[in-house]
This record gives C-alpha cells, sequence and structure tokens, in this order.
C-alpha cells in the first residue's frame, strides 16, 4: 500500500466501516480540543525523549521493560479517547498507571523480582504474585513514598476502574440514548459518543494519568529525566491539569 491509498475492499464490512468512522472521529477532535491535542501530544513526546535516554538499562532492566508499555498503553488509551470510545479507553489508561506501578513496585520490592518474572513457573511463584503484586499494595508503597503523587496516582486508578476499566453503571451507562418509537422503547449503545462532557472528561483523564505515570517513572528512573531536562517539562505540562 503507498502512502495513505485506502486498499481494495475496504469499508465493505462492519468492521473497517467502524474503523473508518473512528478514524473521522478522532480527527473531528483534533479539530475541536487541538489545544488539549497539543498536551496529549508533548505528553508523549516525554515518553518518547524518555525512553530515548534510558541510556544503559543492565542496572535497571526490569524496571525499564515497563516504561514502553506504559507508553503504549497510553497511545492506545489516547487514540481511543480521541474516537469517542470512553470506557475501552479508560482499559488502556489503567494499564499505563499500571505498567508504572509494577517498575516502582518491584524496583523497591526487588525479592519479588523473581517471583514475577516465574510466576508461569508453578504455583509457587504464581501464589507469591498473587498475594504481594496487588495494585493496592502498589499504592499505599507509592504513597508512603510520596504522599502527593500517591494521592493522585490512587485517585485516577479508581476513576479508571469506575469509568470503564471494570464493567460497572457509569461505563456503562454513559453511552445510553434511548428512543420511544410508538409503542416501543429502543434503548442504543453508542460506541462512539460524541458526549463533550464525557469525551473532555476523558482527554483530561488522559493527560492526568500519562504525567502520574512519568512522576512515578521518575522516583525509580530519576536520571534519564534530569539528563534529559524532563523534570522541568512535566512539571509545566502539570498546570492546569
Amino acid at each position: 500500500m503507498e502512502g495513505h491509498a485506502v486498499p481494495p475492499a475496504w469499508g465493505q464490512d462492519t468492521l473497517s466501516q467502524f474503523l473508518d468512522k473512528a478514524h473521522h472521529d478522532a480527527f473531528c477532535t483534533f479539530a475541536r480540543y487541538h489545544d488539549f491535542f497539543v498536551v496529549l501530544a508533548s505528553i508523549g513526546d516525554v515518553f518518547d525523549a524518555l525512553i530515548r535516554n534510558l541510556g544503559d538499562p543492565r542496572s535497571h532492566f526490569l524496571e525499564c521493560l515497563f516504561v514502553p508499555r506504559s507508553h503504549a498503553a497510553y497511545l492506545a488509551g489516547v487514540r481511543l479517547g480521541l474516537s469517542g470510545q470512553q470506557p475501552e479507553a479508560y482499559m488502556c489508561l489503567r494499564g499505563c498507571l499500571e505498567n508504572a506501578l509494577y517498575g516502582f513496585f518491584l524496583n523497591r520490592r526487588e525479592d519479588l523480582q523473581e517471583a514475577f518474572l516465574r510466576r508461569h513457573q508453578n504455583d509457587r511463584w504464581l501464589g507469591l504474585v498473587k498475594k504481594h503484586l496487588r495494585p493496592s499494595a502498589m499504592l499505599d508503597l507509592l504513597r508512603a513514598e510520596n504522599l502527593e503523587t500517591g494521592r493522585i496516582a490512587k485517585t485516577l486508578y479508581e476513576r479508571t476502574i469506575n469509568l470503564g476499566a471494570h464493567p460497572n453503571p457509569y461505563g456503562m451507562l454513559a453511552g445510553l440514548e434511548f428512543q420511544r418509537e410508538e409503542k416501543r422503547e429502543i434503548v442504543l449503545t453508542q460506541y462512539l459518543n460524541p458526549d463533550p462532557v464525557v469525551l473532555g472528561l476523558c482527554l483530561k483523564s488522559a493527560a492526568q494519568v500519562g504525567v502520574t505515570a512519568l512522576d512515578i517513572i521518575a522516583l525509580v528512573l530519576p536520571e534519564p529525566f534530569q539528563s534529559a531536562g524532563l523534570r522541568r517539562t512535566v512539571d509545566e505540562l502539570r498546570r492546569g491539569l
């Protein structure tokens, strides 16, 4: 496929039709919320710069592996959010936070790194992982070390769950539309929800999650933040969020 040419048969099935509509809606959000899109893009740029400046990861190999995974989840959450798939976006945003939290937790609990890496080998390792590698334990440890970052991370983590990362009323009801037709009522579920309040909250949450994930990663890998001058950039991005 050359350039952005549309491949043959694209748009002739419900899946590619949906993808086309989602892409079009992302364009609309880009134009409507361009100032906020710039913030989201800038957060992505910090992740890019951080990954390029990780240097030799051998001293913190496992922790470094979580950084691109957190970035990838952030990008997925933003992409879904721009299209109006808010509940699905929160699933990815939760993943962005969790990858940062795992990197932090396993850095502070080196005794659990082997269990994490061997979790699929036998029930003993899996039992250790299930017992100790829990989001609540990670958030507690983060809050004990940095009260403000821990408080924000807990608030955002719970928000992602409430709004779609887990099946629950808020995520399910946000895209419902009720119509009356003669003697019956029709309930529609919007896969691509253009509601400005719901959309705006999702985009703001994506920015807050991205910045908070970077704050968590900075506790583990402060050197690349300092050497690349990223600390100041993250602090500037945080203002107004």
